[in-house]
């Protein structure tokens, strides 16, 4: 987890308005205690919005109110998945097509950083 959080903050480092944070319960629960009233989700396909849709019917339920706003990925990323590029840094092969730059998977210490 830390060296996930530690590559979110380098790839918005320069975005004053962004918090990189972590939280152990349900992301409605989170947005609360922030004071956050919108999430943004991105979809790729059909079967990610089916997914998210019902997601954020609940969140707005147990978030009172919570607004989910979904953006739709470029088409050369759709076919991109966490557990594809997953897949990718077990084989060892080049992930850069992949990952912002700031993500340095070379430096990556394979014996603490959990993949799945």
């Amino acid at each position: 987890m830390e060296q996930r959080l530690e590559w979110i903050a380098a790839v918005f480092a320069e975005e004053e308005r962004v918090r990189v944070d972590s939280f152990k319960r349900l992301t409605a629960h989170y947005c609360k205690s922030i004071g956050a009233r919108y999430l943004i989700r991105g979809l790729r396909n059909a079967s990610d919005f089916d997914y998210e849709k019902t997601i954020s019917q609940i969140n707005q339920i147990v978030g009172d109110g919570i607004e989910t706003l979904f953006l739709i990925a470029q088409p050369s990323f759709s076919h991109v998945s966490s557990t594809i590029v997953r897949e990718i840094i077990k084989g060892g092969a080049d992930t850069t097509a992949f990952l912002p730059s700031e993500v340095k998977i070379r430096d990556l210490d394979f014996d603490r950083f959990e993949l799945g």
